[in-house]
């Protein structure tokens, strides 16, 4: 669909979204604020924070910024004030739960959409909550979605675009001592998989693998200790936060990036790995987004926490990156450009401007202050949650079952 049938009555949109914390939200909403504007709509992207420069692409549509700041008390009546006021036709809204519970106080000529960009369940319960006050919920992959459908009343108001993304050309880089160089992108955040990469790299050091690994992202003083003692640790260059443009110049230059999260609904990390000829590897799970993503014959993977089958996977990678880069660079710029995600966008507009008006009960009162949500693993004793912790960050499974379970 190249055009927006009811553009003229449903010309201001606006995408929520919290700022750079939240990754690739963040480039989601930019493509979709690009793209929208590019076909004559007048589009706000609203952020909780200040953006920095390098992440705006262009400058065709607007920015406002809530400067709301932790504990983010009066939050609610702060984004309530500036729907008001402004009156976005349609709004997204792209992880701010400090926003949620505004919904059922939102005018109920703003259709609102609620999109899910993760498998737990702390991403979704607003939208199953407020059901009645959406107009749609999107959900960022079929392994998302499948989380909450059998939840809602109305199913049929639940939507699956995965997430596209604008990507940078490819050159041909004279670097061949970097041929078979790893990436991994997780810091040392265990829920992307630092600490099995701990145990992964003596494995493939004992196997003959002699090139780098670029390790990129925040690194705790305990991680930064482990490496230091790991075999060939020399091979292993470490970055911290740098550049996306730089990133992705090394992904180029790469032949595998490590994909170990426990879970990921639709990772523009692995869109823009894979679309630089990059081949992914990851644990092999099923209720994730990268599997979706992954065509098969592109598939490297290997069971939830054996580390033995991972090195294996890492290694026949590497063998097979020249027979397969192009087809995955392809597949990724193809099946997950931005061009393809705004034009299913476009298509939730067209359906629910038709639709009756959402309830929204609490309309012209003032919404609660925001409170910080009690997760799970608050409840647990202290003492006990310090013994477990670390054993949680370094066991795959463990870490998994309780991700599915919280």
């Amino acid at each position: 669909m190249s055009e927006i049938d009811n553009r003229s009555q449903q010309s201001r949109l606006c995408w929520l979204v919290p700022g750079e914390r939240a990754g690739g939200i963040i480039w989601v909403a930019d493509s979709c604020c690009r793209q929208s504007a590019a076909e004559g709509y007048e589009v706000t992207l609203l952020t909780m924070e200040p953006l920095s420069t390098r992440t705006r692409q262009t400058a065709n549509y607007s920015v406002n910024c809530l400067n709301v700041i932790s504990p983010y008390t009066d939050t609610p009546k702060i984004f309530l004030d500036w729907v008001t006021q402004n009156r976005p036709d349609v709004l997204f809204i792209n992880g701010c739960d400090t926003m949620d519970d505004c919904i059922p106080y939102l005018p109920p000529e703003v259709r609102c959409v609620y999109v899910v960009h993760d498998t737990m369940s702390f991403y979704w319960k607003r939208a199953v909550k407020y059901e009645k006050s959406l107009d749609a919920i999107v959900a960022v992959s079929n392994a998302t979605a499948s989380r909450f459908r059998g939840r809602l009343k109305h199913p049929e108001r639940l939507h699956v675009i995965q997430n596209g993304t604008v990507f940078p050309p490819r050159r041909t880089l004279d670097s061949p001592s970097h041929g078979k160089d790893l990436v991994f992108l997780g810091g040392s955040d265990s829920r992307k998989g630092a600490y099995d990469l701990v145990h992964l790299w003596p494995i493939l050091v004992e196997s003959g693998y002699s090139g780098r690994l670029h390790w990129y992202g925040q690194m705790a003083e305990d991680i930064k200790l482990r490496i230091a003692t790991l075999p060939a640790s020399d091979q292993i260059m470490t970055y911290g936060h740098v550049p996306r443009t730089e990133v992705l110049l090394r992904l180029e230059s790469s032949s595998v990036l490590l994909m170990l999260s426990r879970a990921e609904a639709c990772s523009i990390a692995l869109l823009e790995g894979m679309s630089m000829g990059c081949v992914p590897v990851a644990w092999d799970i099923n209720d994730t987004g990268t599997k979706e993503i992954v065509k098969d014959g592109h598939r490297f993977l290997a069971p939830l926490g054996d580390y033995n089958a991972l090195a294996k996977q890492t290694l026949l990678a590497l063998e097979h990156h020249d027979a397969v880069t192009e087809g995955i660079a392809t597949h990724a710029r193809t099946e997950f450009a931005e061009s393809r995600m705004w034009r299913d966008y476009g298509i939730i507009i067209n359906q629910i401007v038709t639709q009756p008006l959402a309830i929204r009960p609490c309309e012209g009162q003032s919404p609660p202050d925001y409170e910080f949500p009690i997760r799970t693993s608050q409840l647990i004793p202290r003492r006990l949650w310090k013994f477990l912790k670390p054993r949680i960050a370094k066991s795959p499974r463990l870490y998994y079952f309780l991700r599915k379970k919280l």
